[in-house]
């Protein structure tokens, strides 16, 4: 069992979940209570505790926060504070209620990526409506490791940004582009300039279904491992169900 403070909770699983290979349960919890709360934090621990010990556990990487088991990627950060802050739009796995732990649904497709270290710098930049690409300009400047762009959509930019991504792809600066929204995948048919298959042509990366946050903690660690632009591109692949 790990307990870390919520503030970066979602990074520490989604870490904890890529580079440990499979093995005994894993159970991160957090959210510290008052003991005249509602879900105090001896509460949460014990329920951290139960999970970990459950046969349904075993192989998974978990977070356990107010009673509810969620996969240790899905997890974000929903409120700055109070009961029901960490949640995933995806829903929860199931639920802890005294010492009877119900987990109805099993993560898939979980990915191991065996990286020694984390490369840095790998800097994350939000796209904002009329933005300008200075932030970007910035980062190919200080010749960054890696960049990770949050998009509008499914994988659209200004069109004013493409010059600036163009440069970095030509300078050997992996650049990953997620949606914005956080949950979603990557893809469109939309014709204007700046859109999905502009950056597609250019080169970009696309990560679908991942957070900017958790697009970076991944290329960081992809980039310890990837020995070649394509090696590191699959690695940002989502796998199908089979």
């Amino acid at each position: 069992m790990v307990t870390t403070g919520s503030d970066t909770l979602e990074e520490t699983a989604f870490l904890i979940d890529l580079l440990l290979p499979e093995g005994p349960p894993i159970v991160i919890t957090g959210l510290p209570r008052l003991s005249g709360s509602g879900f105090p934090d001896a509460n949460g621990l014990l329920a951290a505790i139960t999970v970990a010990a459950a046969p349904s556990a075993a192989n998974l990487v978990l977070v356990v926060a107010d009673g509810a088991i969620y996969a240790a990627t899905a997890v974000q950060m929903q409120f700055s504070q109070g009961i029901g802050m960490i949640t995933a739009p995806t829903g929860f796995l199931g639920r802890v209620e005294g010492d009877q732990v119900y987990i109805r649904l099993q993560p898939l497709n979980r990915q191991w990526i065996a990286a020694p270290r984390l490369v840095e710098p790998v800097d994350l930049i939000r796209i904002g409506q009329g933005a300008d690409d200075r932030q970007l300009r910035h980062s190919i400047a200080d010749n960054v490791a890696g960049i990770v762009i949050e998009t509008f959509g499914s994988g659209r930019i200004p069109p004013w940004w493409l010059p600036a991504i163009s440069e970095a792809i030509q300078r050997r600066i992996p650049v990953v582009a997620v949606s914005r929204a956080g949950v979603g995948g990557m893809g469109d048919e939309f014709g204007y300039v700046g859109a999905y298959h502009d950056l597609r042509k250019l080169g970009v990366i696309f990560a679908p279904n991942l957070s900017g946050i958790k697009a970076r903690l991944k290329l960081m660690a992809a980039l310890a491992v990837a020995r070649s632009p394509a090696e590191l591109r699959a690695l940002f692949q989502e796998r199908k169900d089979s």
